[in-house]
């Protein structure tokens, strides 16, 4: 008895959702999700998005998004949108000491053929199981996302256009292959996913040939670290005042000149194969930008007129 009884309820219940179903109905013009937008919840073009067309759509086919859209962030990490005015600063600081950079010595049309399309804007951190921040990620040279940008300040600069030239660069060199030579220069000392867990303390993997323990993964992300963080580090071995970088004090007998000249032959190959294959001196993009960062105090970065 009970069996039937079940099976009258659940005929009702199909009955009354395929009717339900078969009725065209438009959404409500107040819905929180607004389709056309493609975002959440309704908005009307703010001043900061005309700005974003003008300087970074149009001519650069460039989308940058800072509305927290969930189909472009990590679903794993729990985060907040960025805020608009801390959103404007990071957007005129990209468009002058990347975008006008680059400008200056190679063009538009570059710019616009290899630079990631895609930039999202998040205003938290983002936080992997052990605790670990993230700051910055990148997919495949098609789009960077910023992390943290509601407490941006003019320190978190070097960082975080590090990141983006790091980015830039891996466009350019799936374009084109750099020589085989250069693997050559560190050869086994490449770790893989292991650059987190095998150096320790007191950056040794200096003394191996890597700026930064991210470049021992592999020869293609060393070779982009070479990049991002030669332009960005007005002190960058040998070409500034290398001491910050080899302290005496952990290498009393020199250890590290090993290191120190791989890291000069990488800049060399480095250079050649921008000039070479890109016809981009590394030397003018470098020059640029720490003029330009140098003088950052002068720029306003709220200005998006």
């Amino acid at each position: 008895m009970k069996i039937i009884n079940y099976k009258i309820v659940i005929g009702l219940c199909l009955a009354f959702l395929l009717g339900a179903c078969t009725e065209e109905e438009k959404l409500d013009p107040n819905s929180v999700v607004s389709s056309s937008k493609k975002t959440i919840g309704n908005y009307q073009e703010s001043k900061l998005d005309k700005y974003l067309k003008r300087e970074f759509l149009d001519p650069y086919n460039i989308t940058v998004k800072y509305r927290l859209d969930d189909i472009e962030t990590n679903p794993n990490f729990n985060v907040v949108p960025a805020k608009e005015e801390q959103v404007i600063q990071v957007v005129t600081l990209i468009k002058h000491l990347c975008l006008d950079v680059y400008k200056k010595y190679v063009g538009e049309d570059f710019i616009k053929q290899f630079f990631p399309k895609t930039i999202v804007l998040v205003g938290s951190k983002a936080w992997k199981a052990k605790g670990q921040a993230v700051l910055g990620a990148a997919e495949d040279g098609v789009k960077i996302t910023l992390y943290d940008i509601n407490k941006f300040r003019e320190r978190e600069i070097p960082e975080m256009f590090a990141t983006i030239f790091h980015e830039f660069s891996h466009v350019l060199h799936q374009k084109k292959k750099f020589t085989p030579e250069y693997q050559k220069i560190s050869g086994l000392d490449y770790v893989g996913d292991q650059f987190g867990d095998v150096w320790g303390y007191n950056n040794p993997f200096k003394a191996k040939g890597f700026v930064t323990d991210y470049s021992s993964k592999n020869k293609e992300e060393d070779f982009v670290e070479i990049i991002s963080k030669y332009i960005v580090f007005e002190e960058f071995f040998g070409f500034g005042d290398f001491e910050e970088f080899f302290p005496k004090e952990i290498d009393p007998k020199d250890k590290n000149k090993e290191g120190l000249e791989k890291i000069r032959q990488k800049v060399d190959i480095v250079k050649n194969y921008l000039n070479d294959k890109w016809n981009v001196n590394l030397d003018d993009i470098r020059k640029e930008y720490q003029k330009r960062n140098n003088n950052i105090k002068s720029f306003d970065m709220n200005n998006i007129d």
